[in-house]
């Protein structure tokens, strides 16, 4: 059996998503297909806040990054997806991207809510012909954000291809076996809270330099035995100056994290935006490590502008015994 990296990707609240609006859940699958289809297509350019102030050289190397060149398999099941990769160290920046962009597709409506009490609320207006001409239609929708948790390992891979029936007619299907599949499912489901993606030891032992830089500890449990890839840390990517690199993208997500996690106080999902929140302020602090208290400082800033405590923002999830079993 070959060797590959594989990843199994969950996508985060979809269960209760699918209860409060079905037409948002199944927008949020296709985000992300949508996400897929524009680096396949070559449509998708990275956005202007990612790439100004770069030099050319890092900005090649960013939209290479952007790209899905590594993904040899990308297989969605239900509200999830497995990738298989041969290089497992461009896998860790396109996959940190393809994470990203997914969320970027809607983000603006939770970084600027129409409503704080539900980010995922919007409200679209349309032009409909009616027999007095034309008329505006004001509608309700949701807009659920594009988040994943994760495992990703390296290990044996066999794809199959199986038959299988599609409305009625007979169709061939791509299907995964092996160890590394198996592995990848069993990391997924360790017991994490919000968008994380860990990954196994022997997945580390097989990336270069580069991308070793966004794989470190898991920052809320130091008895892990897996790693954790900060996938964050892409949006700072040809950013050496902490000030341009929190300011750009960084601060959208910021935003858009603290008014998921307010919207949900005292509830099941807070847990959730509450670890994307840290784990967005821990990717910055790996990113910049001789910056951290600009980088802690920025993240007062942002949080006190959104009226949360910001003693809240540098905790663990096992520091709020209050829920730590929800």
């Amino acid at each position: 059996m070959k060797k590959m990296a594989v990843a199994y990707l969950d996508l985060l609240g979809f269960r209760d998503y699918v209860s409060i609006d079905i037409q948002g859940s199944a927008r949020l699958l296709m985000d992300y297909s949508e996400t897929l289809n524009e680096a396949f297509s070559g449509e998708f350019d990275v956005p202007p806040n990612r790439l100004s102030m770069i030099p050319d050289a890092a900005d090649a190397r960013i939209r290479e990054h952007n790209a899905l060149t590594s993904f040899r398999d990308f297989l969605p099941m239900s509200d999830g997806v497995f990738i298989t990769a041969e290089d497992p160290s461009l896998l860790v920046f396109q996959m940190s991207n393809f994470l990203i962009n997914s969320f970027v597709l809607r983000g603006h409506v939770f970084d600027m809510p129409m409503d704080r009490g539900d980010p995922t609320r919007v409200s679209i207006t349309t032009v409909v012909g009616t027999q007095d001409g034309i008329e505006e239609v004001e509608e309700e929708e949701h807009w659920f954000p594009v988040l994943f948790r994760g495992g990703v390992t390296w290990g044996e891979v066999v794809p199959l291809k199986m038959r299988s029936m599609i409305s009625g007619e007979k169709d061939l299907v791509t299907n995964l076996i092996g160890s590394g599949v198996v592995e990848a499912v069993r990391i997924e489901q360790k017991r994490t809270h919000g968008p994380r993606i860990l990954c196994s030891l022997s997945l580390v032992g097989e990336l270069d330099e580069g991308s070793q830089r966004f794989v470190g500890p898991v920052f809320d449990d130091p008895e892990a035995t897996e790693s954790e890839i900060y996938w964050p840390m892409a949006l700072f990517e040809g950013h050496e100056n902490v000030h341009v690199g929190l300011c750009n993208a960084f601060g959208s997500f910021l935003r858009s994290a603290i008014n998921l996690w307010k919207s949900q106080m005292f509830r099941a999902p807070e847990k959730h935006y509450r670890a994307f929140t840290r784990l967005l302020i821990q990717s910055a602090l790996r990113q910049y490590p001789k910056q951290e208290s600009y980088v802690r400082g920025f993240a007062k800033r942002v949080a006190n502008e959104l009226g949360l405590a910001e003693g809240l923002l540098f905790g663990t999830p096992r520091d709020d015994d209050w829920d730590w079993e929800s």
